[in-house]
Parts: C-alpha cells; structure tokens; sequence
C-alpha cells in the first residue's frame, strides 16, 4: 500500500529536564565538611583562650607591668580613688598619723618614684615579706688535673659542708672520677659554685629554678581552711550529748585531720626544696672520658597510649562542640534566608 502523509513530520517527544536532587554521597560530604570547619574554629578558639591566660594577650588599661608592680598599683589606685566624704577623709587623715601597732605611718620611695607603704609596729616601719618560693637545682662537671681527684672530692664534700650543707650521696668509679649530690641553703648556692669552679676546669654548669610560690599559697590558704573546719568541730564535738552525733562529728573530724596532715606534708617538702637547693657535681680527672650515656631501651606504655588516644578522642569532640557552638547561629541565618527565597519562588510559581 501507498502510505500519504499529510507532509507532517512527526516531532520526538518532549522529555522534560529532571531536577538535580543531592544524593547520600553529598549530603554526607556536606556533613564532614561542616564538622571539619567547625574543629578547626574550635581548635583556633582554645588556641586563642590558652594564648590569653598565659599572658600572651594585650594587656588592658589597668594593667601593670616591670619589677615594681605591686608598688605601682597601689600608688595608681590611690591616685585614682574617687574622693570621699569629709568625714571619711578625716578618718583616713588622723589613721594615717597615728603611731597605734599595726597601722601605716609613713611610706618610702623605690627606685622608680613609687610610694611604698610601710606597716609599722610602735613606731619602727617594717618592711614587706618576701613570700616569694623559688626551688633551686643544678649540676656543674669539673676537671681536675691528674691525680688530683681524691684531694679535689674531699675539697667538695668540704665546700658543702662549710656552706651549711650536706652531701646527699657520693660515688667513685676507677679512683679517678665521680659524682657527688649535695644539699646546699639556696642563698649559699652561688658562693659554694664559685669555690667548686676553683677546683679545676669547667665543663659543664647548669642551673635551674622553679617558682612554687603559687602552690605554696593554696596550700597554705587550703590548710587554713581545714584548721578553722577542725576548730568548729572540736567545738560541736564538746557540746554534742548523742552517741550518733559524737561518732558523726569524730568520723569528719578524722578526716579533717588526716587533710591537714597530707597538706602540712606537701608543705614541708616544699619549704625542704626551697630552703635547700640540689646539687649535682661530677669530678673527673684530665684526660679521662666523659661517662657514656646509658642507651636503655624503653618500650612504650599500652596503657599510657591508650589514655592519650581518649585525651585525644575527647579534645577533637570538644573541638567540634565549641566549633558548632560559633557555625549555629550563621547555619540558623543562612537556613532562614534559604527558607524564604524558596517561599518567594513558590507564591511566584502559584501566581
């Protein structure tokens, strides 16, 4: 058969565009990539807060820096009191010229000009305490000539005794070289090094000090505390007229005392280490080598490296939580503006 067309064409059919809708793989991909943003915020937001507790900071107004700080402050703080009332400023006036014990009498100038108050006691000023607790350690090596290290260790053991001190403990390898650790008043330490430099050549000097002074106020602050609590009750304990009460009072007052002995313990140990420093001195004679280093070999702890990889796990999650704490408030905007653009497109597409 002949087929007549009416001379149209027939046209492929129309296949409309399909939408691009995010997949798993994205939607996990955005996923990581806001949890990557929000640790590294999180990592550059402790940096910053450990950078400004450790001083690093620009300091403020207020702030008072050098050796005299402490003089400065209270001289810009009485520089920049607000005045009181007539009365008050009477009181203070007639305070400060009375000779009663305890009071302030008078004040001294430093090297820089600032007012330093002075405590006086019948009349005499009394000059601040240094409260200040600096342990103090180091280790020298000296060569002495040949056979000389018998006369030069029995010079040692003499320095720290004239010194005050004592030696710790003493040993001798091959008669020709050996170590002392001896005990020294910190405040003699420098004079007993200069007559130990005198007993032959200098190899090596080191010296060390660590500020404890932080540790011993709490302590200090910690055991006061306690003593008050153990005051109170000694008190309750003698007024108490129930066997329950007494067996409480004595059980907490137990307890108070064993903390007051542990802290008084860690403050002895601490007033031992700053009152006298730690000395490591090693003699040795010309032309004897230098003790080889003892290579052990340590193998790793399991149990540290487990405890590092939770400090680990736990700093990244931390990481992340204070990173999403600063991403929240941008997300919930951008989903809010996101939210009414597609409400503007739909009334639109309606209309």
């Amino acid at each position: 058969r002949d087929q007549h067309w009416s001379g149209q064409q027939l046209a492929p059919a129309r296949t409309s565009p399909q939408r691009w809708r995010p997949g798993w793989f994205a939607i996990a991909a955005a996923f990581v990539a806001l949890l990557v943003v929000a640790g590294a915020i999180g990592v550059l937001s402790q940096l910053r807060n450990e950078n400004f507790r450790n001083g690093s900071a620009p300091a403020t107004g207020g702030a008072v820096s050098g050796s005299g700080g402490g003089a400065d402050a209270r001289a810009q703080a009485s520089a920049t009191r607000a005045p009181a009332a007539d009365g008050a400023d009477e009181r203070s006036s007639a305070l400060a010229n009375s000779e009663a014990p305890g009071t302030v009498s008078g004040y001294n100038l430093d090297s820089r000009g600032a007012r330093q108050d002075l405590a006086s006691v019948g009349g005499k000023p009394i000059p601040p305490q240094d409260l200040s607790k600096i342990i103090r350690d180091g280790t020298i090596t000296l060569v002495v000539p040949k056979d000389g290290f018998g006369e030069a260790f029995d010079q040692a053991t003499g320095i720290a005794q004239s010194a005050g001190g004592f030696v710790l403990s003493s040993s001798i390898s091959q008669e020709n070289q050996g170590t002392l650790t001896i005990r020294i008043p910190s405040r003699k330490l420098d004079g007993a090094i200069v007559k130990l430099r005198a007993l032959g050549r200098l190899a090596e000097l080191t010296l060390t000090g660590k500020d404890v002074t932080a540790s011993y106020i709490d302590l200090k602050a910690r055991l006061g505390v306690l003593q008050t609590q153990r005051e109170l009750i000694l008190k309750l304990l003698k007024a108490s007229t129930t066997v329950n009460g007494q067996l409480s009072l004595s059980a907490k007052f137990s307890d108070v005392q064993t903390q007051i002995e542990q802290i008084q313990g860690q403050l002895n140990v601490l007033n031992d280490k700053v009152d006298l420093a730690t000395l490591k001195v090693t003699l040795r004679e010309e032309g004897v080598a230098a003790p080889a280093e003892s290579d052990d070999i340590r193998n790793p702890s399991l149990g540290s490296a487990w405890d590092r990889a939770v400090q680990g796990f736990l700093g990244v999650i931390a990481a992340v939580v204070v990173g999403l704490g600063y991403l929240l408030p941008v997300l919930a905007l951008a989903g809010l503006v996101l939210g009414l653009r597609l409400l503007i497109k739909r009334r639109r597409a309606t209309s």
